[in-house]
C-alpha cells in the first residue's frame, strides 16, 4: 500500500522507507473499558422494527442499553452524565477554533463514554473543515442534510455500536449529536419518553437529531443502533499508485481544499521545509507530513512570534490539539482534503483519499492521564487491522 503501514494500538501511521526509530509514548496508556470474558449466550431475536436485542463486536456480545437507565452521576461536571442540547460537560459542539500556544503538556483529561464498543478517546464532536484569514477554523458548509434511518448492515465491511445518551429537546431544535465516523448510519433508535426524531448532518459531517413534534420538550434517553465503514478506523492509502495532485483532482467539488492566500503562502514554508509537492508521489509525501507532526513534542514554544502556525511547525512543540491542526493547515496545501476533530479529551484529523473516502488518523499528543466517565461494563473498539 505505497509504504504506509497501520499502527494497531492507535490507529497511527509510520512510514515504511524510514529505519525504525526509537518507539514514542504517544498516548497515556488507554484502558480497555471492561476485562475480558468469556462471550454470553446470544439472547433475543433481532426485531424487525426498532433496536435489536445484540450487538456482536468480535467475540463479545454487547447487549442492547436500556432506555430505562437514570440518568449516571448526579450534579455539574465531568462526573455527571451530560445532557445533549446543554453547556454541559461533554454535551457542547465548538462552531469555530483558534489555535493556541499553551504547548505544555495537558493534566488530567475527562472523556464521556457513550458508545459501546466505545472509540475511546476519538469520539466525533466537534469537526472542522475550512479555515480563515486568521487561522480560525470552522464548518465550510454547515446547511443541514438528513440521514435517513434503516437499512441493512453488512458485518464483513462494517462495524456496530450502540449510542447512549440524553438529549434535551425542543420542537424544531437541532441538537449536537457525537458520532464514531464520518459516515456513521442509525440504522434504529428508541427514545423515552417516546418520540418522532430525525437526523442529520453538516458539510463535514457533524451529526444533529431533533424532533418536530410539539410534544416533543424536555430530556429524554436516546438508545440508537448505528454501523460504520470498518476501513475508516484503519487507515491505508488507496490501492493503486498515485501522485499527491491525484488526490485533489478527484476529491469531489465540495472536499477540494480552498485556503486563504495568506495561510497557503505560511503552509508552503511548511511543505518546502519537509521537501513534499503535489507532484510526489502520495505515500513518500503522506508519510513525511505524519511522521513531522507525529514527532511534535509537549513544551513551551522558545520565541513566539504571534503567528501560530509558524510557530507551531518551526519549534514543533505542541500537543494533539497543535499537532492536528498544524497537519490539517498543510495537508489542504499540499492538496489532501483533510478536517480536524475533537472531543472533550482529544483531537485527531481525517483524510479524504479516493477509494477509500475519509480515513482516521492519529498524531498523539494526548494528556498525561484521562479519566472516563460512562465506562462501566462496555468494550473497546479495536480496528480489524
Amino acid at each position: 500500500m505505497a509504504g504506509l503501514a497501520v499502527a494497531l494500538a492507535l490507529g497511527g501511521l509510520v512510514t515504511a522507507q524510514v529505519a525504525p526509530a526509537p518507539r514514542q509514548v504517544l498516548h497515556e496508556p488507554i484502558p480497555d473499558l471492561s476485562p475480558d470474558r468469556p462471550a454470553p449466550t446470544i439472547g433475543g431475536a433481532q426485531k424487525k422494527d426498532g433496536n435489536p436485542q445484540t450487538v456482536v463486536a468480535g467475540s463479545k456480545v454487547l447487549p442492547k442499553p436500556s432506555v430505562d437507565k437514570p440518568p449516571g452521576g448526579t450534579g455539574a461536571g465531568s462526573n455527571a452524565e451530560p445532557i445533549l442540547g446543554t453547556k454541559d460537560f461533554g454535551a457542547d459542539r465548538d462552531t469555530s477554533m483558534k489555535p493556541d500556544e499553551n504547548t505544555g503538556s495537558d493534566g488530567t483529561l475527562h472523556y464521556v463514554s457513550v458508545f459501546n464498543p466505545d472509540v475511546l478517546p476519538f469520539k466525533r464532536m466537534s469537526t472542522f473543515d475550512a479555515v480563515d484569514e486568521a487561522f480560525t477554523l470552522r464548518v465550510g458548509r454547515t446547511v443541514l442534510t438528513e440521514v435517513p434511518v434503516g437499512g441493512t448492515t453488512d458485518p464483513k465491511t462494517r462495524d456496530r455500536f450502540w449510542g447512549d445518551v440524553l438529549v434535551k429537546l425542543e420542537p424544531g431544535i437541532d441538537v449536537p449529536l457525537p458520532s464514531v465516523a464520518p459516515d456513521m448510519r442509525i440504522l434504529s433508535y428508541e427514545a423515552k419518553p417516546p418520540a418522532r426524531l430525525k437526523f442529520s448532518k453538516d458539510g463535514a459531517d457533524n451529526f444533529f437529531v431533533r424532533s418536530d413534534e410539539a410534544s416533543a420538550s424536555g430530556t429524554i434517553r436516546l438508545v440508537f443502533y448505528a454501523d460504520a465503514d470498518a476501513g475508516y478506523f484503519a487507515p491505508s492509502l488507496p490501492p493503486r499508485r498515485l501522485k499527491v495532485r491525484d488526490v485533489a483532482n478527484r476529491a469531489p467539488p465540495e472536499l477540494k481544499p480552498l485556503l486563504p492566500a495568506n495561510v497557503r503562502s505560511d503552509a508552503q514554508i511548511t511543505m518546502k521545509k519537509l521537501g513534499v509537492d503535489p507532484d510526489m508521489d502520495l505515500g513518500v509525501a503522506f508519510n513525511a507530513l505524519v511522521e513531522y507532526f507525529r514527532a511534535f513534542k509537549a513544551g513551551d514554544i522558545p520565541n513566539p512570534t504571534g503567528d501560530t502556525y509558524r510557530d507551531l511547525c518551526d519549534s514543533k512543540d505542541g500537543v494533539c490539539r497543535h499537532r492536528s491542526f498544524a497537519f490539517m493547515i498543510t495537508a489542504n496545501a499540499l492538496g489532501i482534503p483533510t478536517r480536524l476533530v475533537t472531543n472533550e479529551a482529544h483531537a485527531f484529523v481525517e483524510v479524504w483519499f479516493p477509494e477509500r473516502n475519509w480515513q482516521r488518523i492519529d498524531l498523539g499528543g494526548a494528556a498525561l492521564k484521562m479519566d472516563v466517565a460512562g465506562a462501566n461494563n462496555k468494550t473497546l473498539h479495536r480496528p480489524r487491522s
